[in-house]
């Protein structure tokens, strides 16, 4: 895996691409995560998602099992032992499963972005194409107009008796099925994003409805609402 991320950055053109499912080990020190980030070249954009993550000895007896061997094979407890022997030799804690994506973009700020996802998922290959798309509008700043995307639900949670919301959380149905928590300003902003008012409109209307200096909201609100857009939550408009 590290030999394959390593070499993969050569032969990655102008906005080449590359795409794949992987392991990696996380050891005393470091985190898995860490170890695969510090693989990349940092002018690389680099989206990692882990999905699933397994002991050693949880790794082994699945990889063994999928060999064909099972507990009630001789060679079974034999494997099982050079598997953890050499986990232990190597300080391996645990080991990530999940999928990595590395491009050679433009952007002067590359993404790099590590994450565990292990909520259920969908459409994968346009949620990370949307990201990425995302990625290049935001190299020339926000969009003039956005919109929020059309599998996107806005929850509230109330305690009884109560006017106002404790939680208010806008929820992904597809893509990375994401659940964000976000307070009243940005949950204005988002239902306010009908790609007809400008960003700088809603957030001068909002800056009004709160009281509070344009300034001091926008300097808030504006990396959530790049976020937002990196997620798929919001679309550039038209």
């Amino acid at each position: 895996m590290e030999q394959f991320v390593r070499s993969a950055p050569a032969h990655l053109t102008r906005n080449g691409i590359a795409q794949l499912l992987g392991n990696w080990e996380s050891k005393t020190a470091v985190t898995g995560l860490a170890r695969l980030e510090a693989w990349v070249p940092a002018e690389l954009d680099l989206w990692v998602i882990e999905r699933e993550e397994l002991s050693p000895l949880g790794y082994a007896e699945l990889w063994i099992r999928d060999g064909g061997t099972t507990p009630r094979d001789p060679s079974f407890t034999p494997l099982l032992t050079a598997w953890l022997d050499d986990f232990a030799a190597r300080g391996v804690t645990s080991i990530g499963f999940g999928y990595v994506l590395m491009r050679r973009g433009t952007s002067a700020e590359p993404l790099r972005r590590t994450e565990r996802i292990a909520q259920h998922i969908s459409n994968v290959g346009a949620a990370l194409a949307t990201g990425l798309a995302a990625q290049d509008v935001l190299a020339d700043g926000l969009p003039a107009t956005l919109v929020v995307a059309a599998d996107v639900t806005e929850a509230r949670h109330l305690m009884p008796g109560e006017d106002d919301p404790s939680v208010i959380e806008l929820r992904q149905g597809g893509g990375f099925g994401r659940t964000i928590a976000v307070d009243s300003a940005l949950a204005g902003f988002v239902g306010a994003c009908d790609g007809e008012l400008t960003v700088m409109q809603i957030a001068a209307a909002l800056a009004d409805l709160f009281e509070v200096p344009f300034a001091d909201l926008w300097a808030e609100l504006e990396p959530r609402v790049r976020s937002l857009l990196l997620d798929g939550i919001l679309l550039p408009g038209e």
